[in-house]
């Protein structure tokens, strides 16, 4: 799974921001989504799948018992569900 993971990171990467900085999630492109109350531009499919991949990245590193990357990760669902 690590070369999965290793292979999936950059893909979430370019739609969604780095997760541990400022700017995550980036807005979309006025094309791709509409607005939202805080002024972002989302899609609510594309940001299902993002909590979905992002939870199940937490997950693996927990069972890996890399809590650092876990408590990112889960940090990553709780922003994209709070925007």
């Amino acid at each position: 799974y690590a070369q999965r993971v290793a292979e999936a990171l950059p893909f979430l990467d370019v739609v969604y921001g780095q997760v541990g900085s400022a700017e995550f999630p980036l807005p979309l492109e006025s094309y791709e989504a509409g607005p939202c109350l805080n002024g972002q531009r989302r899609y609510l499919w594309t940001d299902a799948f993002a909590v979905m991949a992002y939870q199940t990245l937490a997950e693996y590193y927990s069972s890996k018992e890399d809590l650092q990357n876990a408590t990112l990760y889960r940090g990553a669902v709780e922003r994209l569900i709070a925007v």
